[in-house]
């Protein structure tokens, strides 16, 4: 599969149709290793609920889990810092993450209380999560929105 191939899926079950697109690319192939620290990163901006089109849906990172776990993988971390202003755990507790976490027996990190390690590239100079730079695998599940950020 091409690094830039975009897939598209029509439907209402958020979590058939993640699995529907997680089978037709060869995920476990990209990871390896199942015992690969695998980040996922939602998008939970601000707390809202996903009908807001603010934040990813949990069945989205339900489906996912699931099949990692199904196909061997066992080392999965969520992580998320919402926004200046916002609460992630406010974020985590509206949309269900922390029963996400109870039910599949993941890790659940606020990067915003994360450690972090000091980073400089090409003069510029920022703290960024350790979660974050320890995965080994990272996946991205980004809300499709324009604005002001």
């Amino acid at each position: 599969m091409e690094s830039n191939e975009i897939r598209i899926i029509y439907g209402k079950d958020a979590a058939a149709m993640t699995t529907k697109l997680i089978e037709s690319i060869p995920l476990e192939d990209m990871i390896g290793d199942r015992s690969t620290q695998i980040v996922i990163k939602p998008n939970l901006v601000v707390p809202a609920k996903p009908e807001s089109g603010a934040t990813t849906h949990m069945g989205i990172i339900s489906a996912l889990i699931e099949y990692l776990q199904d196909h061997g993988f066992g080392n999965i971390t969520i992580a998320e810092g919402s926004w200046v202003g916002s609460n992630t755990e406010d974020a985590f507790r509206l949309n269900g993450y922390y029963k996400i976490r109870d039910k599949y027996g993941v890790k659940l990190v606020d990067t915003k209380k994360d450690r972090f390690r000091k980073l400089t590239y090409d003069g510029l100079t920022m703290e960024v999560s350790e979660t974050m730079l320890n995965a080994g695998f990272f996946i991205n599940l980004p809300v499709l929105k324009g604005h002001c950020q």
